[in-house]
């Protein structure tokens, strides 16, 4: 039994998929890779169970609907949040950042600040406007993030 058809669906596509002449995937915009980085194919099948994970947990707070709160996890939902967008090539500001938390801002304001002391995640400041900052998760982050949804 599978709680995300679609992202085993994707899933097995990538599985799919082979890499023009022989080369590897190239990397999603935003992720810095090393040596110990995990590879492309790897970000993106983790990739494709965060979105997969990110929508059902849309559904759920729909379904479940007062009751919802039950079930927040606005750390969790900062990293899926951040994991899929910087894959896409966006950047996130930390103000929308706050906002995927699913909380009051300065709640996820807070959590923005405890996921960054814990090392997930690092600001960056905007070059084009001084007052503003964006979020990016870590390479451990990136990392953990792949070992758990790879």
């Amino acid at each position: 039994m599978t709680f995300l058809p679609r992202a085993d669906e994707a899933l097995a596509l990538l599985d799919a998929e082979d890499p023009l002449d022989g080369a590897p995937a190239p990397a999603p915009p935003g992720f810095m890779l090393d040596a110990r980085a995990p590879s492309a194919r790897a970000i993106d099948r983790a990739v494709v169970r965060a979105k997969g994970i990110h929508d059902m947990r849309r559904r759920r707070e729909r379904l479940f609907g007062a009751c919802e709160a039950l079930f927040r996890d606005p750390a969790w939902d900062i990293m899926l949040d951040l994991f899929i967008q910087t894959s896409a090539g966006h950047s996130v500001c930390v103000t929308s950042a706050a906002i995927a938390s699913r909380m009051p801002q300065t709640t996820g304001l807070r959590w923005v600040r405890q996921l960054a002391r814990c090392g997930l995640v690092r600001t960056v400041p905007d070059p084009c406007d001084a007052r503003r900052a964006h979020l990016q998760l870590t390479d451990k982050a990136v990392a953990t993030m792949v070992e758990l949804l790879g």
